[in-house]
């Protein structure tokens, strides 16, 4: 767990449009309903704000930051989400047209924290974020403990980089009508995770790595049982159904074996030769799939041992644990 002491960085770009909520209000006061169009009351709009129980709002030509947080620390958010927002933009060849909506929603009750990790999870909720077809909400530690509760700092901003971009990655994906196979919308995201950031840019060639252990504790699988897992986003967001983390890594896997097999393609047509391929070519790729991940792994660790020593062949003075006292002669 990481604060942040030092002054929030400067975001590339035109200048910010970071505002408080109170003068972004007054900068909307036309709601479309579905029969006409009707000017808003300051007074009814400020109250509907007010009741999102947001600090701060960015308006961005591409996106809207709603934050729990003042703008010195949502400034921080706003650094990593336009990071991330313009390396996808870079990488994957499809235009969203209209401005995304990115809220930062506070975990309610939260009591313990662990930290974003590879679980994905925040207590006491079973995900950290999700995305639709134009709004990411990304869940974090709410600025003020709950009354009765000690106080806590609160993560820094770059650790939630990797849920950032994997939502971010969904709203990217789906402009690509792949299908809605869970093992391909979550395989992609999942291995868009593991890019590395250079110079603004993801790489897509990002060797992967994983230990032996990591891939024992997944145990037993099958490509039949990656293709033929199917999750229900809403369910999950609601608490109603678990996420299967492990299939969720096991889709990333065999996506980042995919997209390795015609890295010869520019990005966006890698995937969109995934989401071609019939299921019947895909089953025959089992065995090159589970070789390929064997390949991946790291080389086991070998355990630090101490060389073996001889003590018949030391000088008597040179034992272990053996001085020699030195008496004067008189």
């Amino acid at each position: 767990m990481r604060t942040s002491t030092e002054s929030p960085p400067p975001i590339a770009g035109r200048p910010s449009g970071l505002r408080p909520l109170a003068f972004a209000a007054m900068a909307c006061l036309l709601l479309v309903t579905t029969a006409c169009t009707r000017v808003v009351p300051r007074e009814e709009l400020d109250g509907l704000n007010r009741s999102l129980d947001v600090k701060t709002v960015i308006f961005e030509d591409d996106y809207s930051i709603y934050s729990p947080y003042t703008s010195g620390r949502t400034r921080y958010y706003q650094r990593v989400i336009e990071e991330e927002f313009r390396a996808l933009d870079l990488l994957i060849d499809a235009e969203v047209e209209e401005p995304i909506l990115i809220q930062l929603r506070p975990v309610e009750q939260t009591t313990t924290y662990s930290g974003p990790g590879n679980a994905r999870l925040h207590p006491p909720r079973t995900v950290i974020g999700y995305a639709t077809l134009r709004e990411v909400v990304i869940y974090v530690m709410p600025e003020h403990a709950p009354t009765g509760e000690p106080r806590r700092a609160l993560p820094d901003a770059s650790e939630y980089r990797s849920i950032i971009r994997h939502e971010l990655a969904h709203i990217f994906v789906h402009r690509l009508k792949l299908p809605a196979d869970s093992w391909i919308q979550e395989g992609i995201a999942e291995a868009v995770e593991t890019f590395d950031l250079i110079d603004g840019k993801l790489d897509p060639n990002t060797p992967f790595r994983i230990s032996p252990r990591r891939l024992a504790r997944w145990g037993p699988f099958s490509l039949e049982s990656v293709l033929s897992w199917q999750e229900n986003g809403f369910r999950v967001e609601k608490g109603m159904e678990e996420p299967n983390v492990r299939a969720r890594k096991l889709a990333m896997t065999f996506v980042l074996y995919l997209m390795e097999q015609h890295a010869d393609l520019p990005f966006t047509e890698r995937l969109e030769k995934i989401g071609t391929l019939p299921r019947e070519e895909l089953l025959t790729m089992e065995d090159a799939w589970q070789q390929w991940l064997a390949d991946c792994c790291d080389a086991p660790r070998k355990r630090r041992t101490r060389p073996a020593i001889d003590f018949q062949s030391l000088p008597k003075e040179s034992k272990p644990g053996v001085s020699r006292l030195r008496t004067s002669q008189r």
